[in-house]
Protein backbone atom coordinates (compact mmCIF):
# COMPACT_ATOMS: atom_id res chain seq x y z
CA UNK A 1 0.00 0.00 0.00
CA UNK A 2 2.92 2.32 0.75
CA UNK A 3 4.33 1.82 -2.73
CA UNK A 4 0.87 2.40 -4.25
CA UNK A 5 0.40 5.55 -2.21
CA UNK A 6 3.80 6.85 -3.28
CA UNK A 7 3.16 6.48 -7.01
CA UNK A 8 -0.61 6.88 -6.96
CA UNK A 9 -0.57 10.36 -8.52
CA UNK A 10 1.58 9.16 -11.42
CA UNK A 11 -0.75 6.22 -11.99
CA UNK A 12 -3.80 8.50 -11.89
CA UNK A 13 -2.23 10.85 -14.44
CA UNK A 14 -1.22 8.04 -16.78
CA UNK A 15 -4.60 6.30 -16.51
CA UNK A 16 -6.56 9.52 -17.04
CA UNK A 17 -4.42 10.43 -20.07
CA UNK A 18 -4.98 7.04 -21.70
CA UNK A 19 -8.73 7.03 -21.00
CA UNK A 20 -9.38 10.56 -22.28
CA UNK A 21 -7.26 9.91 -25.37
CA UNK A 22 -9.10 6.62 -25.96
CA UNK A 23 -12.44 8.42 -25.69
CA UNK A 24 -11.34 11.05 -28.20
CA UNK A 25 -10.13 8.43 -30.70
CA UNK A 26 -13.30 6.37 -30.21
CA UNK A 27 -15.49 9.40 -30.91
CA UNK A 28 -13.38 10.31 -33.93
CA UNK A 29 -13.67 6.76 -35.26
CA UNK A 30 -17.45 7.08 -35.11
CA UNK A 31 -17.56 10.40 -36.91
CA UNK A 32 -17.52 12.96 -34.10
CA UNK A 33 -14.94 15.69 -34.00
CA UNK A 34 -15.52 18.84 -31.98
CA UNK A 35 -16.11 21.92 -34.12
CA UNK A 36 -13.56 23.87 -32.10
CA UNK A 37 -10.90 21.23 -32.69
CA UNK A 38 -11.52 21.23 -36.44
CA UNK A 39 -11.18 25.00 -36.45
CA UNK A 40 -7.94 24.88 -34.44
CA UNK A 41 -6.40 22.13 -36.55
CA UNK A 42 -7.22 23.96 -39.75
CA UNK A 43 -5.59 27.14 -38.48
CA UNK A 44 -2.59 25.15 -37.31
CA UNK A 45 -2.11 23.64 -40.77
CA UNK A 46 -2.41 27.07 -42.36
CA UNK A 47 0.11 28.68 -40.01
CA UNK A 48 2.70 25.93 -40.28
CA UNK A 49 2.33 25.83 -44.10
CA UNK A 50 2.79 29.60 -44.32
CA UNK A 51 -0.61 30.11 -45.96
CA UNK A 52 -1.99 32.07 -43.03
CA UNK A 53 0.07 35.16 -42.15
CA UNK A 54 1.79 35.15 -38.78
CA UNK A 55 -0.09 38.22 -37.61
CA UNK A 56 -3.44 36.49 -38.16
CA UNK A 57 -2.44 33.58 -35.92
CA UNK A 58 -0.86 35.83 -33.30
CA UNK A 59 -4.00 37.94 -32.98
CA UNK A 60 -6.49 35.06 -32.95
CA UNK A 61 -8.92 34.89 -30.07
CA UNK A 62 -8.92 32.89 -27.88
CA UNK A 63 -5.11 32.64 -28.00
CA UNK A 64 -4.36 29.82 -25.52
CA UNK A 65 -5.90 26.95 -27.55
CA UNK A 66 -4.29 28.31 -30.73
CA UNK A 67 -0.86 28.53 -29.09
CA UNK A 68 -1.20 24.98 -27.73
CA UNK A 69 -2.26 23.63 -31.12
CA UNK A 70 0.48 25.35 -33.15
CA UNK A 71 3.13 24.43 -30.60
CA UNK A 72 2.11 20.77 -30.46
CA UNK A 73 2.07 20.46 -34.25
CA UNK A 74 5.47 22.16 -34.47
CA UNK A 75 6.96 19.71 -31.95
CA UNK A 76 5.39 16.60 -33.54
CA UNK A 77 4.64 17.58 -37.16
CA UNK A 78 4.11 14.03 -38.45
CA UNK A 79 1.49 12.94 -35.93
CA UNK A 80 -1.44 14.78 -37.53
CA UNK A 81 -4.77 15.63 -35.86
CA UNK A 82 -4.29 13.16 -32.95
CA UNK A 83 -1.66 15.53 -31.55
CA UNK A 84 -4.48 17.83 -30.43
CA UNK A 85 -6.21 14.92 -28.70
CA UNK A 86 -2.97 14.14 -26.87
CA UNK A 87 -2.66 17.76 -25.67
CA UNK A 88 -6.28 17.75 -24.48
CA UNK A 89 -5.85 14.36 -22.78
CA UNK A 90 -2.79 15.54 -20.87
CA UNK A 91 -4.50 18.76 -19.77
CA UNK A 92 -7.57 16.85 -18.61
CA UNK A 93 -5.39 14.28 -16.84
CA UNK A 94 -3.50 17.07 -15.10
CA UNK A 95 -6.81 18.44 -13.81
CA UNK A 96 -7.98 14.99 -12.64
CA UNK A 97 -4.65 14.31 -10.95
CA UNK A 98 -4.81 17.61 -9.11
CA UNK A 99 -8.18 16.56 -7.66
CA UNK A 100 -6.63 13.36 -6.38
CA UNK A 101 -3.55 15.09 -4.96
CA UNK A 102 -5.62 17.77 -3.23
CA UNK A 103 -7.88 15.13 -1.66
CA UNK A 104 -4.81 13.29 -0.39
CA UNK A 105 -3.38 16.54 0.97
CA UNK A 106 -6.70 17.07 2.77
CA UNK A 107 -5.94 13.83 4.67
CA UNK A 108 -8.52 11.67 2.94
CA UNK A 109 -7.58 8.01 2.56
CA UNK A 110 -6.26 6.73 -0.73
CA UNK A 111 -9.37 4.60 -1.34
CA UNK A 112 -11.71 7.52 -0.71
CA UNK A 113 -9.55 9.84 -2.80
CA UNK A 114 -9.49 7.39 -5.71
CA UNK A 115 -13.25 6.81 -5.47
CA UNK A 116 -14.02 10.54 -5.35
CA UNK A 117 -11.65 11.26 -8.24
CA UNK A 118 -13.21 8.48 -10.30
CA UNK A 119 -16.74 9.77 -9.73
CA UNK A 120 -15.67 13.26 -10.79
CA UNK A 121 -13.67 12.13 -13.82
CA UNK A 122 -16.46 9.86 -15.09
CA UNK A 123 -19.15 12.48 -14.69
CA UNK A 124 -20.60 12.67 -18.23
CA UNK A 125 -20.33 16.46 -18.26
CA UNK A 126 -16.61 16.32 -17.59
CA UNK A 127 -16.17 13.68 -20.30
CA UNK A 128 -18.18 15.89 -22.63
CA UNK A 129 -15.91 18.87 -21.93
CA UNK A 130 -12.73 16.78 -22.14
CA UNK A 131 -13.69 15.59 -25.63
CA UNK A 132 -14.64 19.06 -26.87
CA UNK A 133 -11.11 20.37 -27.17
CA UNK A 134 -8.43 22.32 -25.36
CA UNK A 135 -10.58 25.45 -25.02
CA UNK A 136 -13.08 23.76 -22.72
CA UNK A 137 -10.43 21.87 -20.75
CA UNK A 138 -8.55 25.13 -20.14
CA UNK A 139 -11.84 26.77 -19.14
CA UNK A 140 -12.42 24.05 -16.54
CA UNK A 141 -8.83 24.39 -15.37
CA UNK A 142 -9.44 28.11 -14.87
CA UNK A 143 -12.59 27.36 -12.85
CA UNK A 144 -10.58 24.94 -10.69
CA UNK A 145 -7.89 27.54 -9.95
CA UNK A 146 -10.56 30.15 -9.21
CA UNK A 147 -12.40 27.81 -6.84
CA UNK A 148 -9.23 26.92 -4.94
CA UNK A 149 -8.32 30.58 -4.61
CA UNK A 150 -11.77 31.62 -3.37
CA UNK A 151 -11.98 28.78 -0.85
CA UNK A 152 -8.55 29.55 0.60
CA UNK A 153 -8.37 33.33 0.33
CA UNK A 154 -10.58 34.28 3.26
CA UNK A 155 -9.40 31.39 5.42
CA UNK A 156 -5.65 31.87 5.17
CA UNK A 157 -5.01 35.45 3.97
CA UNK A 158 -2.21 34.16 1.75
CA UNK A 159 -0.69 36.06 -1.13
CA UNK A 160 -0.45 32.78 -3.05
CA UNK A 161 -4.24 32.49 -3.04
CA UNK A 162 -4.62 35.99 -4.44
CA UNK A 163 -2.15 35.06 -7.17
CA UNK A 164 -4.16 31.88 -7.83
CA UNK A 165 -7.32 33.92 -8.39
CA UNK A 166 -5.43 36.31 -10.67
CA UNK A 167 -4.00 33.49 -12.79
CA UNK A 168 -7.43 31.85 -12.96
CA UNK A 169 -8.96 35.02 -14.42
CA UNK A 170 -6.27 35.14 -17.12
CA UNK A 171 -6.72 31.46 -18.04
CA UNK A 172 -10.50 31.86 -18.20
CA UNK A 173 -10.33 35.00 -20.32
CA UNK A 174 -7.97 33.58 -22.93
CA UNK A 175 -9.26 30.01 -23.18
CA UNK A 176 -12.78 30.47 -24.54
CA UNK A 177 -15.35 33.24 -25.15
CA UNK A 178 -17.57 31.70 -22.46
CA UNK A 179 -14.57 31.67 -20.14
CA UNK A 180 -14.06 35.38 -20.77
CA UNK A 181 -17.66 35.97 -19.69
CA UNK A 182 -17.08 33.89 -16.54
CA UNK A 183 -13.98 35.94 -15.70
CA UNK A 184 -15.76 39.29 -16.08
CA UNK A 185 -18.88 38.18 -14.22
CA UNK A 186 -16.81 36.80 -11.32
CA UNK A 187 -15.27 40.18 -10.48
CA UNK A 188 -18.01 41.49 -8.14
CA UNK A 189 -18.28 38.09 -6.43
CA UNK A 190 -14.56 38.05 -5.59
CA UNK A 191 -15.38 40.40 -2.73
CA UNK A 192 -17.24 37.57 -0.96
CA UNK A 193 -13.99 35.68 -0.38
CA UNK A 194 -11.66 38.58 0.31
CA UNK A 195 -10.98 39.11 4.05
CA UNK A 196 -13.28 41.92 5.30
CA UNK A 197 -10.50 43.88 6.99
CA UNK A 198 -8.57 44.07 3.71
CA UNK A 199 -11.64 45.33 1.87
CA UNK A 200 -12.29 47.92 4.58
CA UNK A 201 -8.74 49.23 4.50
CA UNK A 202 -8.23 49.37 0.75
CA UNK A 203 -10.88 47.90 -1.57
CA UNK A 204 -9.23 49.45 -4.61
CA UNK A 205 -5.87 48.01 -3.60
CA UNK A 206 -7.32 44.52 -3.23
CA UNK A 207 -8.93 44.63 -6.64
CA UNK A 208 -5.78 46.12 -8.15
CA UNK A 209 -3.78 43.12 -6.95
CA UNK A 210 -6.42 40.62 -8.10
CA UNK A 211 -7.05 42.17 -11.51
CA UNK A 212 -3.61 43.49 -12.45
CA UNK A 213 -2.44 40.30 -14.24
CA UNK A 214 -5.71 40.16 -16.21
CA UNK A 215 -5.56 43.82 -17.18
CA UNK A 216 -1.90 43.47 -18.14
CA UNK A 217 -2.65 40.38 -20.26
CA UNK A 218 -5.53 42.12 -22.04
CA UNK A 219 -3.47 45.23 -22.73
CA UNK A 220 -0.60 43.07 -24.01
CA UNK A 221 -2.95 41.25 -26.37
CA UNK A 222 -4.32 44.58 -27.62
CA UNK A 223 -0.76 45.86 -28.09
CA UNK A 224 0.14 42.76 -30.15
CA UNK A 225 -2.93 43.38 -32.33
CA UNK A 226 -1.91 47.00 -32.83
CA UNK A 227 1.72 46.22 -33.66
CA UNK A 228 0.96 43.40 -36.10
CA UNK A 229 -2.20 44.68 -37.77
CA UNK A 230 -2.31 48.41 -37.09
CA UNK A 231 -5.68 47.94 -35.35
CA UNK A 232 -5.67 47.52 -31.57
CA UNK A 233 -9.09 45.83 -31.64
CA UNK A 234 -8.42 43.70 -34.69
CA UNK A 235 -9.37 40.52 -32.81
CA UNK A 236 -12.90 41.88 -32.25
CA UNK A 237 -13.42 42.70 -35.90
CA UNK A 238 -12.51 39.16 -36.91
CA UNK A 239 -15.82 37.67 -35.82
CA UNK A 240 -15.02 34.34 -37.44
CA UNK A 241 -12.06 33.71 -35.18
CA UNK A 242 -14.26 32.12 -32.55
CA UNK A 243 -17.10 30.91 -34.76
CA UNK A 244 -16.62 27.34 -33.65
CA UNK A 245 -16.81 28.38 -30.01
CA UNK A 246 -20.17 30.12 -30.24
CA UNK A 247 -23.64 28.86 -29.38
CA UNK A 248 -25.01 25.85 -31.15
CA UNK A 249 -27.83 27.38 -33.19
CA UNK A 250 -28.92 23.98 -34.49
CA UNK A 251 -30.68 22.88 -31.33
CA UNK A 252 -32.52 24.24 -28.32
CA UNK A 253 -29.81 25.24 -25.90
CA UNK A 254 -31.51 27.72 -23.61
CA UNK A 255 -34.92 29.44 -23.65
CA UNK A 256 -35.12 33.11 -24.57
CA UNK A 257 -36.50 34.22 -21.19
CA UNK A 258 -33.50 35.09 -19.03
CA UNK A 259 -35.31 34.24 -15.78
CA UNK A 260 -35.89 30.75 -17.10
CA UNK A 261 -32.25 30.60 -18.20
CA UNK A 262 -31.16 31.48 -14.65
CA UNK A 263 -33.52 28.84 -13.23
CA UNK A 264 -32.20 26.18 -15.62
CA UNK A 265 -28.61 27.12 -14.80
CA UNK A 266 -29.23 27.05 -11.03
CA UNK A 267 -31.06 23.73 -11.21
CA UNK A 268 -28.33 22.27 -13.37
CA UNK A 269 -25.63 23.49 -10.99
CA UNK A 270 -27.16 21.83 -7.96
CA UNK A 271 -28.00 18.72 -9.97
CA UNK A 272 -24.33 18.27 -10.86
CA UNK A 273 -22.88 19.61 -7.59
CA UNK A 274 -25.37 18.65 -4.83
CA UNK A 275 -22.33 18.44 -2.59
CA UNK A 276 -22.30 22.26 -2.63
CA UNK A 277 -25.76 22.43 -1.04
CA UNK A 278 -24.99 20.02 1.76
CA UNK A 279 -21.56 21.43 2.36
CA UNK A 280 -23.23 24.81 2.74
CA UNK A 281 -25.67 23.37 5.26
CA UNK A 282 -22.91 21.58 7.15
CA UNK A 283 -20.65 24.66 7.23
CA UNK A 284 -23.41 27.19 7.90
CA UNK A 285 -21.36 28.77 10.69
CA UNK A 286 -18.11 28.75 8.68
CA UNK A 287 -18.62 31.90 6.67
CA UNK A 288 -15.46 31.67 4.52
CA UNK A 289 -16.55 28.31 3.07
CA UNK A 290 -20.19 29.36 2.76
CA UNK A 291 -19.32 32.59 0.94
CA UNK A 292 -16.94 30.77 -1.41
CA UNK A 293 -19.70 28.34 -2.39
CA UNK A 294 -22.13 31.23 -2.88
CA UNK A 295 -19.63 33.17 -4.98
CA UNK A 296 -18.87 30.24 -7.28
CA UNK A 297 -22.57 29.42 -7.68
CA UNK A 298 -23.44 33.04 -8.47
CA UNK A 299 -20.52 33.34 -10.89
CA UNK A 300 -21.46 30.32 -13.00
CA UNK A 301 -25.21 31.05 -13.09
CA UNK A 302 -24.66 34.72 -13.91
CA UNK A 303 -22.11 33.82 -16.59
CA UNK A 304 -24.59 31.49 -18.30
CA UNK A 305 -27.25 34.21 -18.30
CA UNK A 306 -24.92 36.88 -19.70
CA UNK A 307 -23.40 34.48 -22.23
CA UNK A 308 -26.91 33.66 -23.44
CA UNK A 309 -27.58 37.37 -23.89
CA UNK A 310 -24.28 37.85 -25.79
CA UNK A 311 -24.72 34.74 -27.94
CA UNK A 312 -21.58 32.93 -26.77
CA UNK A 313 -23.18 30.35 -24.49
CA UNK A 314 -22.14 26.79 -25.39
CA UNK A 315 -24.56 23.85 -25.40
CA UNK A 316 -26.21 23.10 -22.05
CA UNK A 317 -23.96 20.19 -21.08
CA UNK A 318 -20.83 22.29 -21.65
CA UNK A 319 -22.22 25.38 -19.92
CA UNK A 320 -23.12 23.45 -16.76
CA UNK A 321 -19.97 21.32 -16.95
CA UNK A 322 -17.80 23.59 -14.72
CA UNK A 323 -20.09 22.62 -11.83
CA UNK A 324 -18.19 19.30 -11.79
CA UNK A 325 -14.98 21.20 -11.05
CA UNK A 326 -16.70 23.22 -8.33
CA UNK A 327 -17.94 19.94 -6.83
CA UNK A 328 -14.31 18.78 -6.76
CA UNK A 329 -13.30 21.95 -4.89
CA UNK A 330 -16.12 21.37 -2.38
CA UNK A 331 -14.91 17.80 -1.82
CA UNK A 332 -11.36 18.98 -1.21
CA UNK A 333 -12.54 21.52 1.37
CA UNK A 334 -15.16 19.32 3.04
CA UNK A 335 -14.74 19.32 6.86
CA UNK A 336 -12.59 16.35 7.74
CA UNK A 337 -14.29 13.43 9.48
CA UNK A 338 -15.06 9.78 8.87
CA UNK A 339 -18.69 10.61 8.16
CA UNK A 340 -17.54 13.36 5.83
CA UNK A 341 -15.68 10.85 3.67
CA UNK A 342 -18.81 8.76 3.20
CA UNK A 343 -20.85 11.90 2.48
CA UNK A 344 -18.41 13.01 -0.23
CA UNK A 345 -18.76 9.70 -2.07
CA UNK A 346 -22.55 9.81 -1.75
CA UNK A 347 -23.00 13.36 -3.08
CA UNK A 348 -20.47 12.95 -5.88
CA UNK A 349 -22.35 9.83 -6.97
CA UNK A 350 -25.60 11.80 -6.95
CA UNK A 351 -23.86 14.48 -9.01
CA UNK A 352 -22.80 11.86 -11.55
CA UNK A 353 -26.45 10.90 -12.05
CA UNK A 354 -27.35 14.60 -12.26
CA UNK A 355 -24.73 15.11 -14.95
CA UNK A 356 -26.13 12.15 -16.86
CA UNK A 357 -29.62 13.67 -16.74
CA UNK A 358 -28.34 17.00 -18.07
CA UNK A 359 -26.41 15.31 -20.86
CA UNK A 360 -29.54 13.43 -21.90
CA UNK A 361 -31.64 16.60 -21.68
CA UNK A 362 -29.27 18.66 -23.84
CA UNK A 363 -30.99 18.86 -27.25
CA UNK A 364 -28.24 20.74 -29.08
CA UNK A 365 -27.02 19.13 -32.29
CA UNK A 366 -23.42 18.89 -31.08
CA UNK A 367 -24.38 17.03 -27.91
CA UNK A 368 -26.82 14.74 -29.73
CA UNK A 369 -24.03 13.77 -32.09
CA UNK A 370 -21.61 13.31 -29.17
CA UNK A 371 -24.08 10.98 -27.45
CA UNK A 372 -24.58 9.02 -30.64
CA UNK A 373 -20.83 8.56 -31.19
CA UNK A 374 -20.26 7.73 -27.51
CA UNK A 375 -22.72 4.84 -27.84
CA UNK A 376 -20.84 3.53 -30.87
CA UNK A 377 -23.21 4.73 -33.58
CA UNK A 378 -21.86 6.30 -36.75
CA UNK A 379 -22.39 10.07 -36.75
CA UNK A 380 -22.74 12.29 -39.78
CA UNK A 381 -20.65 15.50 -39.77
CA UNK A 382 -22.44 18.67 -38.67
CA UNK A 383 -21.39 20.50 -41.84
CA UNK A 384 -21.85 17.92 -44.57
CA UNK A 385 -21.32 20.54 -47.27
CA UNK A 386 -17.79 21.31 -46.11
CA UNK A 387 -16.99 17.60 -45.94
CA UNK A 388 -18.02 17.12 -49.58
CA UNK A 389 -16.11 20.22 -50.69
CA UNK A 390 -13.01 19.11 -48.79
CA UNK A 391 -13.14 15.77 -50.58
CA UNK A 392 -13.23 17.50 -53.96
CA UNK A 393 -10.33 19.83 -53.08
CA UNK A 394 -8.16 17.13 -51.50
CA UNK A 395 -4.88 16.75 -53.40
CA UNK A 396 -5.55 19.57 -55.86
CA UNK A 397 -3.04 22.32 -56.52
CA UNK A 398 -3.54 25.98 -57.30
CA UNK A 399 -6.72 26.35 -55.20
CA UNK A 400 -7.62 29.97 -54.46
CA UNK A 401 -9.48 29.89 -51.14
CA UNK A 402 -10.00 32.34 -48.29
CA UNK A 403 -8.85 29.71 -45.80
CA UNK A 404 -9.16 32.11 -42.87
CA UNK A 405 -12.90 32.06 -43.44
CA UNK A 406 -13.07 28.25 -43.28
CA UNK A 407 -10.25 26.69 -41.25
CA UNK A 408 -12.39 23.63 -40.53
CA UNK A 409 -12.51 23.01 -44.29
CA UNK A 410 -8.71 22.85 -44.34
CA UNK A 411 -8.75 20.37 -41.47
CA UNK A 412 -11.20 18.18 -43.38
CA UNK A 413 -9.05 18.49 -46.52
CA UNK A 414 -6.13 17.22 -44.47
CA UNK A 415 -3.48 19.64 -45.70
CA UNK A 416 -2.85 23.28 -46.60
CA UNK A 417 -0.59 22.29 -49.51
CA UNK A 418 -1.65 23.66 -52.87
CA UNK A 419 -3.68 26.54 -51.48
CA UNK A 420 -3.34 30.10 -52.72
CA UNK A 421 -4.11 32.89 -50.27
CA UNK A 422 -6.06 36.10 -50.97
CA UNK A 423 -3.34 37.85 -48.97
CA UNK A 424 -0.89 37.33 -51.83
CA UNK A 425 0.01 40.30 -54.01
CA UNK A 426 -1.02 38.57 -57.29
CA UNK A 427 -4.56 38.15 -55.98
CA UNK A 428 -4.85 41.81 -55.08
CA UNK A 429 -3.61 42.85 -58.52
CA UNK A 430 -5.96 40.41 -60.28
CA UNK A 431 -8.87 41.66 -58.18
CA UNK A 432 -8.12 45.24 -59.28
CA UNK A 433 -8.01 44.17 -62.93
CA UNK A 434 -11.09 41.94 -62.49
CA UNK A 435 -9.17 39.03 -63.97
CA UNK A 436 -9.11 35.42 -62.81
CA UNK A 437 -6.22 33.13 -63.71
CA UNK A 438 -6.20 30.38 -61.07
CA UNK A 439 -6.82 26.67 -61.70
CA UNK A 440 -9.54 26.44 -59.02
CA UNK A 441 -11.46 29.19 -57.23
CA UNK A 442 -13.62 28.62 -54.13
CA UNK A 443 -16.10 31.29 -53.04
CA UNK A 444 -18.59 31.69 -50.19
CA UNK A 445 -22.14 32.98 -50.60
CA UNK A 446 -22.99 36.46 -49.42
CA UNK A 447 -26.15 34.92 -47.92
CA UNK A 448 -24.16 32.80 -45.48
CA UNK A 449 -24.19 33.79 -41.76
CA UNK A 450 -20.84 35.60 -42.17
CA UNK A 451 -21.47 36.96 -45.65
CA UNK A 452 -18.99 36.84 -48.50
CA UNK A 453 -15.39 35.88 -47.95
CA UNK A 454 -12.54 37.92 -49.45
CA UNK A 455 -12.81 36.11 -52.77
CA UNK A 456 -16.52 36.88 -52.92
CA UNK A 457 -15.95 40.52 -52.04
CA UNK A 458 -13.32 40.84 -54.76
CA UNK A 459 -15.56 39.13 -57.35
CA UNK A 460 -19.18 39.82 -56.26
CA UNK A 461 -20.79 37.98 -59.20
CA UNK A 462 -18.67 34.85 -58.93
CA UNK A 463 -20.87 32.82 -56.57
CA UNK A 464 -24.10 33.31 -58.52
CA UNK A 465 -22.88 33.69 -62.11
CA UNK A 466 -19.49 32.00 -62.24
CA UNK A 467 -16.76 33.45 -64.47
CA UNK A 468 -15.80 33.20 -68.15
CA UNK A 469 -13.54 30.24 -68.78
CA UNK A 470 -14.58 28.43 -65.61
CA UNK A 471 -16.96 25.56 -64.93
CA UNK A 472 -18.65 24.70 -61.66
CA UNK A 473 -17.25 21.61 -59.91
CA UNK A 474 -19.05 22.03 -56.58
CA UNK A 475 -22.44 23.58 -55.94
CA UNK A 476 -23.54 24.12 -52.32
CA UNK A 477 -25.80 26.54 -50.53
CA UNK A 478 -22.80 28.19 -48.81
CA UNK A 479 -19.79 27.27 -50.95
CA UNK A 480 -19.17 26.89 -54.66
CA UNK A 481 -16.01 25.86 -56.48
CA UNK A 482 -15.07 26.68 -60.07
CA UNK A 483 -12.33 25.10 -62.17
CA UNK A 484 -10.64 26.63 -65.18
CA UNK A 485 -11.82 24.91 -68.34
CA UNK A 486 -9.08 22.58 -69.41
CA UNK A 487 -7.59 22.57 -65.89
CA UNK A 488 -6.16 19.26 -64.70
CA UNK A 489 -6.19 17.63 -61.29
CA UNK A 490 -2.63 17.68 -59.98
Amino acid sequence: MTLLARYAAVLVFATATVLVLALALFLRAHGYTAAGELDLWGRTLLVNAGVMPFEVAATAFPPLPQIAAVGANWLVPDLGPPVLSIVVAMLAAWLVTSWFVMLRNAKFGIVVSLAATTLLAFNPLFLRAASEGSGFVLLNLGIWLLALGLFNLRQFYRVNDMMLVSVALVVLSFSHPFGAVVAVVSIPFLALSVPPDLLEKSPSGVYLVLLFPLVFAILSFIFVNWILTGDALHFLARSETSTAFMSDRNGVVFPSNMLIVAAVAATGFFGVAPIAIFMGVRTWTLRPLLLAIGGLFATLVSAIVYAALLGVVPPLALAIGPAVVIAAACAVHWPRSHDGQRAIILWLAVGLFGGTAILIGDTSLQTRQWRSAAFGRETAPIDQEQVLLAGILAGRKGVLLDAQAAPALIAMRGSADGLLSPDAFPFRMSALRREMNWPIVVVRSKMSPHGSDRVGRAFPELFDDGAPGYRKIFDGSTWRAYQAIGGNRS
